[in-house]
């Protein structure tokens, strides 16, 4: 339960049944069922979005501010997207069994169309799953060569949410040179995706 009294309760693995329930009063109950497969590919599309509010502000930046050390986890703001991709890349390499990097990337342009080619093809990857296919359990090794398996859902989740966590560092790093790429919550997003 949720300090405001608020729970989450999913029903299954191939739908996701959320029924946030007011304890205080119980006659206050909404349940809402939503496709878990329309679910990934709208944080999908939201990631390709939020990427994008980045690099546009990314863009407004001189190669030295692109570059400038400040406090985030890899120490400058095109490290923090380098990052980003790499892992982005890694994750949708490990998922088609295949291995592979980004190319290396020396401008800002270079770096947006990169992550066109990353999110062009996560998008291509996840449209076509079904519930079932989320269900599955993917086998992979992580970046210790650790033998890991996890639901794929759980997997395009963690790609996501690894993403907000760096676009969130940029962000920050961006509003200290004036460019802040603006909100990037994902009710922003869905308020121009789905009106």
């Amino acid at each position: 339960m949720f300090r405001n009294g608020y729970s989450y309760e999913p029903a299954s693995v191939s739908v996701t049944t959320i029924a946030m329930r007011r304890f205080r009063r119980e006659e206050m109950f909404t349940e809402m069922s939503i496709d878990i497969a329309d679910q990934m590919r709208a944080l999908v599309a939201y990631n390709r979005w939020a990427n994008g509010k980045v690099l546009d502000a990314a863009a407004r930046l001189t190669p030295a501010q692109l570059d400038g050390s400040g406090p985030s986890s890899f120490g400058s703001i095109r490290a923090n997207m380098t990052h980003l991709l790499t892992a982005q890349t890694t994750w949708l390499a490990r998922w088609r069994g295949e291995s592979g990097r980004p190319p290396e990337t020396s401008s800002i342009d270079e770096l947006r169309a990169a992550f066109a080619i990353a999110d062009d093809a996560l998008a291509a990857h996840v449209e076509p799953l079904t519930a079932d296919d989320l269900a599955r359990v993917v086998a992979y090794k992580n970046s210790r060569g650790d033998a890991q398996a996890r639901p794929f859902w759980q997997l395009v989740t963690q790609v996501v949410n690894h993403g907000t966590h760096h676009r969130a560092e940029s962000g920050a790093l961006l509003a200290t040179f004036d460019a802040s790429p603006g909100d990037m919550d994902f009710v922003y997003f869905a308020t121009e995706a789905y009106p």
